[in-house]
């Protein structure tokens, strides 16, 4: 008997490309990316400026409720263009969560609250752009250097070539 276990849950937390306020009602609707949509369809994607807070703050449950669900449940994270530089989403739950917990962020430019949640963890790996030089810096807490390469494994295309393969 073959049975499937889900073992990966994705998260965009600022909304998606196919998220619909409709009728006063949040919707997931595909053919509305690449069609005409309704008229009183807006649509639900959190993007930089003074709306984003108040978007947020409106909608918090719609749009990050399966985010904070996902820190609560799981144990392992990977987090792709991540720089922790949301208050809403850097909680108190995330950071305690990090600390006991393995993970892998990849993103291009690390920053100081990166380096306090990889200060206090246990096992969470860091893979960035290295400065001064092409290629990308590997650092985890448990070594006292860090790992340079010769390959920008902080592009995600990079990084799945390299380490998964064709």
């Amino acid at each position: 008997v073959t049975r499937e276990k889900r073992h990966i849950a994705f998260y965009k937390v600022h909304g998606s490309l196919n998220l619909f306020l409709f009728n006063e009602e949040l919707i997931e609707n595909n053919a509305w990316i690449y069609s005409a949509k309704p008229d009183n369809a807006e649509r639900l994607i959190i993007t930089p400026g003074t709306s984003k807070f108040e978007k947020l703050h409106k909608y918090r449950q719609e749009l990050l409720g399966k985010y904070d669900e996902a820190i609560e449940k799981h144990d392992f994270f990977l987090f792709l263009g991540f720089g922790f530089n949301d208050s809403q989403l850097n909680t108190k739950a995330i950071s305690d969560k990090l600390k006991k917990c393995n993970g892998l962020i990849i993103t291009k430019n690390s920053n100081e609250r990166i380096n306090k949640i990889m200060e206090k963890s246990q096992n969470l790996w860091l893979i960035c752009e290295a400065e001064n030089k092409q290629g990308a810096i590997i650092k985890n807490s448990k070594f006292a250097s860090e790992l340079f390469v010769d390959e920008e494994l902080w592009k995600v295309d990079v990084f799945t070539k390299t380490i998964l393969g064709d």
